[in-house]
This record gives structure tokens, sequence and C-alpha cells, in this order.
């Protein structure tokens, strides 16, 4: 999971180790972050980059970028698909095409660099999202 790094430093008190404080606040998508930060409703975003990141630096938004919690492999896509237990066992999903009329969250929703991803993986299965 991507914010995993996030939690487990807040549970193990490593933020509190070094006199911070941590107050999290619920957004609907990292996009969405972008713009309270942008008008000084937040200091910090945990958020992937997507286009609300780049067009927020484009309008003046000094941004740094002090740690990233993921990693883009040498081969492949960043973002892992996990599909639940049974569905596998069942072997009702082996593939992506098996994906076809069956629901599946994205992370930041539509405009995330998340939905981008995997609608590139659909795509090389004749799907869309």
């Amino acid at each position: 999971m991507l914010f995993a790094p996030l939690y487990v430093a807040i549970d193990k008190g490593y933020f509190a180790e070094q006199g911070i404080e941590v107050q999290l606040e619920t957004v609907t998508a990292g996009q969405d972050a972008m713009a309270l930060a942008a008008n000084n409703q937040l200091d910090v975003v945990v958020a992937g980059f997507g286009v609300a990141t780049f067009n927020a630096v484009e309008r003046g938004l000094e941004l740094k970028v002090v740690g990233s919690m993921g990693r883009q492999p040498r081969d492949g896509l960043p973002s892992a698909l996990m599909v639940r237990k049974p569905l596998l066992d069942s072997g009702e999903v082996k593939e992506l095409a098996d994906l076809k009329g069956r629901k599946v969250g994205l992370a930041g929703g539509m405009g995330a660099t998340g939905s981008y991803l995997m609608a590139v993986k659909l795509r090389q299965a004749g799907l869309t999202l």
C-alpha cells in the first residue's frame, strides 16, 4: 500500500521523536489536496504526482519533494493490482480481461496517476475504466 510508510511512521512515533505533530486531514483525492496546499490550508501533501501537482507548480506554488513512498520498478508499472482471494482461488479472475464488469477501486480517483496507469493496463486487455 502506497501510504503504509506514513501510518507506520506515525504509529512507531517517528514524527513525535522529531518534534513533529501530525494531524491528518481527509481529502477525496491527491489533486484536491494540492488546491488546499496552494491556499495555505495544508502544510504537507502526501499524494502521488498528478496533473494537479504539475498545474500547481506551473501556477507558482513552491513545493519541495522531501520523500517518496513509492518507486518505479525497472520493468512494468509502479502500482499493484490487488484482487480478493476468493476470486483468485475460484479462478474467476486470472488475468486483466477477467475484470470485465467488475468494480475496481482506484486510489485518488479518476484524475490520479493510479487511474492513468490502470487505464493503460486495462487497454492492453481490451477494457476501459
